[in-house]
């Protein structure tokens, strides 16, 4: 399975042609934003693929989500939202391990409807 990253550096205006080509290159896109997720690139990247007719498939954002968040370090907070790098490494790794999965049952499910 193969993997890129993207520096968006700002979210207006969406490249549309970029996002277009990566939605059908990849069957998961992953937003990842030290943002609040309600209202941010992430939903514009769901609004954007919907409205030129690439929405639906595997779409996941991390971020901040719409919760009060206790004080602490930079870094334990980062860790506790899922946004440090070993949680984000952890959550894209889990992502593609179950995408893997659900694909070798698609072609298991196939092989037994040819044999």
């Amino acid at each position: 399975m193969e993997v890129c990253v993207v520096n968006c550096r700002f979210v207006k205006p969406i490249d549309e042609k970029l996002l277009v080509s990566l939605r059908k290159r990849f069957g998961i896109l992953v937003t990842l934003e030290e943002n609040a997720l309600k209202g941010g690139f992430g939903e514009e990247i769901n609004d954007t693929l919907s409205r030129i007719g690439f929405g639906g498939g595997a779409i996941h954002h991390l971020g901040i989500p719409d919760i009060f968040i206790e004080h602490g370090s930079r870094k334990e907070l980062l860790d506790e939202i899922g946004l440090s790098p070993a949680k984000i490494s952890a959550f894209v790794k889990k992502i593609m391990a179950k995408s893997i999965l659900q694909a070798d049952s698609r072609s298991m499910i196939e092989d037994h409807k040819q044999a």
